[in-house]
């Protein structure tokens, strides 16, 4: 059964449905926030909204359209909101880029210093270039996932990444260079 049939169904009041879809979504939304707000128990805490608010706009889903996008619709608010709360984004990357290696004490700090620089940039883009990067290439979502969760044609999807990614090297470079 498609996302859209079940989601359909849910909508004319078969609630218990939402499990099915929470067990196929609550990892890649989890991921959404976890990469964009890097705290993993607000991350749990927002995906279980997300499923909640699910249920409380069920209604005004459109079974014309792709279930994801509306998803993630749901989610970039609760980020929003998150941000507005917290007064801005927090993205260490620290802990992926160190995860199941044992370096040297001089790599280890080649590699906070790399990381650091990495976060600075990142913390630096816009907060659109920034969710493109995240979900483009942290989350690896294909682009046409992206283009339709933020409403953008396949082609605008890869320009704007492309874009993010080069403002973001460039960026990268000028700390490195300060």
């Amino acid at each position: 059964m498609t996302d859209e049939d079940l989601m359909q169904q849910i909508s004319q009041g078969d609630v218990q449905k939402t499990a099915i879809l929470f067990e196929r979504y609550k990892r890649k939304v989890y991921q959404y926030f976890y990469y964009t707000i890097r705290d993993p128990e607000e991350s749990e805490d927002l995906t279980q909204n997300v499923f909640l608010r699910v249920l409380k706009y069920r209604t005004t889903y459109n079974a014309d359209h792709a279930f994801s996008p509306w998803l993630f619709g749901i989610a970039r608010n609760l980020r929003s909101q998150y941000y507005n709360e917290q007064k801005g984004p927090h993205l260490p990357l620290e802990e992926e880029l160190m995860e199941g290696s044992q370096p040297s004490a001089d790599e280890l700090l080649a590699q906070l210093e790399s990381i650091t620089q990495l976060r600075k940039a990142l913390e630096m883009l816009s907060e659109q270039d920034k969710e493109l990067v995240v979900m483009a290439k942290i989350m690896k979502m294909k682009y046409s996932e992206v283009g339709g969760i933020l409403e953008l044609s396949l082609s605008n999807v890869k320009v704007k990444v492309h874009r993010a990614i080069i403002r973001l090297r460039e960026i990268y470079f000028q700390l490195e260079n300060q």
